[in-house]
């Protein structure tokens, strides 16, 4: 069935959140067929079934991290928010030497960030009873870090921003957060604020004044904002949101630095295993020289010359980088280089892979005349320097020839529009007296216009478009062609960083891939989309769709693979068939499947030519749910690994699977019955609308029902009616099953069993708080009833001692001196010890009554989360979208039918008739 050709409209490019962030796209795609497992326009279709999702089950969706990133070397707290983050057991980080736990209850956890960790963007996953979740972005510094409070709403409550240090916070809605900054003369420093690489909401806006509040500079495209103090001082630094949005979600990473900053690396490319001096152009760059020629928002650039090694060998087709890959970036290869200096280590900057010799541009280069020659094959390192520069090439070539011409600047995270023009070149005889009297003229053919790479295999989650160009040229005749590239966006910034690169070779066959989590729709014309996150419950099948960047005309099957086995999981292999650019591959949860969450290794394998080539299937993510597509841009990029957890606590609804686990053998002629056995919960009875989903014509693929209770059902396939030859095949059915969940009931037992826990343990404590109350009041009375009589004591020995001084050899008086000397010794030491008696029963009261408030205090919080837990556990509608295990079928050709026997000869015309024989 033929997939809908359309080259969607691209908005223009997003302002981007740093020089190496790619431009805003469309998404806006159509989705391709599968091969010879499920045909997209079939499972599309079948998708459409799903008109009435009233509830998915839960599953483990990350919102956001805060502080979204730290130094090396340092341990911090961190904490999350998102849905369905139930029972956290640890954040799963991209980088291994990236450890979290969690801290107490609620969604907080330790992060402790080994010293060797290398600096960099990394993903973080949530993992809890329902998975693990879509991943957000981490970034692990070299500078020292703080978390202010968010109180810096006015000049007068501005916080200190130290120079060299990362802050981490998030904007407040209708407010501009104030920051003060101390600078000498002199001292060139750029203020940067990492926010849309981060997965935040937050579209920053910065301006820099003095403390009169006169602006000085201002950034209102998400670059760094560059300035060199004029005299000593201390300055304001603004910040907001470019629309004054704000909230927890607006959270971002601002550095005043005075380290070096890349801006661009010419070339930006270079072939696998090599050495190469690269230039690089930036700021603040140890051992750079101005170069007055190259300026980036007026500011003059500074240029130092480096040796870059390129990968070679598995590594070259790999893409391991700091930076956010936007769809359209999905195939590319290539690594991240940083500068390391003594005032520390530069951003990123994304280096690719070149397949042919690099060569530089040369101006001028602006007229036909002035076309740079070039040696095929190649690729030129070119600049859209200044705006609207055309830049023209020459080569020769021979009739026959094929190459294959592509330029690659979006591709490169840059907000360009490339335009490519090839033409032929001859030039006019002249007449005879004319010759040698002025040169010939020149006559031009366009032979061939690029146009952009608008095929989208992503659907609206991952809309891999691109203005970038590709194309195939055949030399028809002999001779000189030139190659015309401009950039065809009018923009205001005349910024040397728009580079492309142009590559002219021979055809070189290959691919890459990239693959997504099916969502179902609500229904066919949903405007919203939802996050997909590959989580298996036990038993459970999932459709992965999985796209195929063909480069160069490749159109060969592709083999995919699992090449890291988890326990549990099953897939044995599946292929895009040849020609396709898109499948849906089906991954499957034994019933007995343990626990896991963590990275797999998909891979994809073709032959070309006469070499094996293997490309990892490297994951697609939406970046943010989108409520309506018609006000909202979906914003989609790749995963820095392909995640996947399978969970142990829950069993799928509805299970689906063929009776025996086998390939299904059928004649090319015959019928098949798969027998499938059906299993579902008790929540989820009714009867079943299945639809066979796979290879073949579409007639012959009926839909049938499975009926409550039944435990068994028949697939009957007649490869005749799908009109499929011999080959191996793979079928699935899919159905949507109404019932009744509960999220987590085991936590909201135990949640009420603790708040009636808490509760016990609060009487007890406010019990045991009454009686030290009433222990305190009697020490009290004890104590002042003992001080009592110690002060009668003290009077009677006053008076005996009176009596004795009068009378000093009276022995009666002495005895009874000595006698009120002991009686109030007796009475003071009974008054001690009712003093201590009554403060230690004061300190016991105070320490009863804490104890109780506090049991309060927890009491209180466990009953409201038993309350919200009991209520999250309450029985609900749902809908879910049930996969079948894959049914594997091998169609066998028709044996030969029998050699034909020869016909006896006829009998002479006047031959007699045997007699029959008896």
């Amino acid at each position: 069935m033929p997939l809908p050709s359309h080259r969607p409209s691209l908005p223009p490019p997003r302002r981007p959140a740093t020089g190496q962030t790619a431009p805003g796209e469309a998404r806006h795609p159509a989705l391709p067929a599968l091969p010879h497992s499920l045909r997209g326009a079939v499972l599309l279709a079948g998708l459409g079934i799903l008109s009435s999702l009233q509830a998915e089950l839960p599953t483990a969706r990350l919102g956001q991290i805060h502080p979204a990133g730290g130094q090396a070397g340092t341990t911090l707290e961190v904490s999350v928010t998102g849905s369905d983050l139930d029972e956290p057991q640890r954040l799963h980080f991209s980088q291994s030497s990236i450890k979290a736990t969690p801290k107490g209850e609620g969604a907080r956890f330790t992060v402790t960030i080994e010293s060797n960790t290398p600096p960099g963007t990394y993903d973080v996953r949530f993992v809890g009873r329902f998975g693990l979740s879509n991943p957000r972005a981490f970034v692990v510094g070299t500078l020292p870090e703080l978390r202010p409070d968010p109180t810096n709403l006015s000049a007068m409550a501005a916080l200190a921003l130290p120079l060299d240090t990362t802050l981490n916070g998030f904007v407040q809605p209708n407010a501009v957060s104030f920051f003060h900054v101390s600078l000498r003369k002199g001292q060139r420093v750029l203020f940067e604020c990492l926010a849309r690489s981060l997965d935040s909401h937050l579209d920053p806006v910065l301006t820099l004044t003095d403390r009169e509040g006169r602006e000085l500079e201002h950034s209102r495209t998400g670059n760094p904002m560059d300035y060199t103090a004029t005299a000593d001082g201390t300055f304001v630094l603004r910040l907001s949101d470019f629309l004054y949005r704000g909230g927890e979600g607006y959270f971002y990473r601002l550095t005043a630095s005075t380290g070096p900053r890349i801006d661009f690396i010419v070339p930006p490319s270079g072939l696998a295993g090599t050495k190469t001096n690269c230039v690089i152009f930036g700021r603040n760059l140890p051992g750079g020289k101005p170069v007055k020629a190259q300026t980036l928002d007026g500011k003059i650039l500074e240029q130092l010359t480096v040796e870059i090694t390129f990968p070679a060998g598995e590594r070259a087709r790999r893409l391991r980088t700091s930076l956010p890959i936007r769809p359209g970036q999905a195939a590319q290869d290539g690594f991240d280089y940083r500068l390391k200096t003594p005032k520390g280590t530069s951003n990123p900057f994304l280096m690719s892979l070149a397949a042919a010799p690099v060569v530089l541009e040369q101006e001028p280069n602006n007229k036909p005349a002035q076309a740079q020659k070039l040696t095929l094959p190649c690729e030129v390192a070119g600049q859209f320097s200044p705006g609207l520069d055309p830049d023209w090439y020459s080569f020769e070539a021979r009739k026959g020839e094929v190459y294959w011409i592509e330029v690659f600047s979006q591709r490169l995270g840059l907000g360009t529009d490339p335009a490519v023009l090839v033409q032929r070149v001859s030039r006019r005889e002249k007449p005879a007296d004319l010759k040698g009297k002025e040169p010939a003229a020149e006559e031009t053919k366009d032979v061939l216009e690029l146009s952009d790479l608008d095929t989208n295999l992503g659907e609206r989650e991952f809309n891999t478009a691109s203005r970038d160009l590709a194309g195939r040229l055949e030399i028809k005749e002999d001779g000189l062609h030139r190659i015309l590239v401009r950039d065809l966006l009018q923009r205001s910034e005349r910024s040397p960083r728009f580079q492309y690169r142009l590559v002219v070779r021979p055809p070189a066959p290959d691919f890459r891939l990239a693959a997504l989590t099916v969502i179902a729709k609500a229904k066919a014309d949903a405007k919203n989309i939802e996050q997909g996150v590959p989580f298996l419950r036990r038993g459970e099948t999932i459709a992965l769709r999985v796209m195929a960047f063909r480069q160069h005309g490749f159109a060969g099957a592709i083999e995919l693979s699992l090449e890291t086995p988890v326990p549990g999981l099953v897939f044995r292999g599946d292929r895009i068939e040849a020609g396709k650019d898109s499948d849906y591959f089906l991954l499957s949860a034994r019933e007995d499947a343990p626990a896991y969450a963590g990275p797999v290794r998909l891979v994809g394998t073709a032959r070309v030519g006469d070499k094996d080539l293997v490309s990892d299937v490297r994951q697609g993510t939406l970046v943010f749910p989108v409520g309506n597509v018609e006000s909202e841009r979906p914003e989609a990029r790749v995963a820095r690994e392909f995640g996947l957890a399978i969970s142990d606590k829950e069993p799928a609804p509805v299970i689906i699977a063929p009776a025996e686990d086998k390939v299904w053998e059928v004649m090319a002629g015959a019928k098949l019955k798969v027998p499938l056995a059906v299993k579902r919960q008790p929540e989820f009875g009714g009867t079943l609308k299945l639809k066979p989903l796979g290879p073949g014509a579409t007639e012959g693929l009926k839909d049938f029902e499975v009926v409550d209770k039944a435990t068994n059902v028949s697939l009957t396939l007649e490869p005749s009616v799908l009109k499929l030859g011999a080959g191996t095949y793979v079928f699935t059915l899919q159905t949507q099953a109404a019932g009744k969940y509960r999220n987590n009931p085991e936590a909201a037992g135990f949640a009420e069993a603790s708040a009636k826990e808490a509760e016990k343990t609060t009487k007890e404590l406010n019990e045991a708080a009454t009686k030290a109350a009433q222990e305190q009041e009697a020490a009290v009375k004890s104590a002042q009833e003992a001080e009592k009589t110690a002060g009668a004591a003290r009077e009677k020995l006053t008076a005996a001692q009176a009596a004795l001084d009068a009378n000093p050899a009276d022995e009666a008086l002495k005895e009874k001196r000595a006698g009120a000397a002991k009686a109030q010794e007796e009475a003071a030491a009974k008054a001690k010890a009712g003093t201590e008696a009554k403060a230690a029963a004061e300190k016991a009261k105070a320490g009863a009554e804490g104890k109780a408030r506090e049991a309060k205090t927890r009491q209180e919080t466990a009953t409201a989360r038993a309350k919200e837990a009991t209520e999250r556990a309450k029985q609900r509608d749902v809908t879910v979208l049930v996969h079948s295990a894959p049914i594997r079928v091998r169609i066998l050709p028709e044996p030969p039918a029998p050699a034909a026997t020869a016909a006896p000869a006829p009998a002479p015309a006047d031959a007699k008739p045997q007699a029959k024989k008896q």
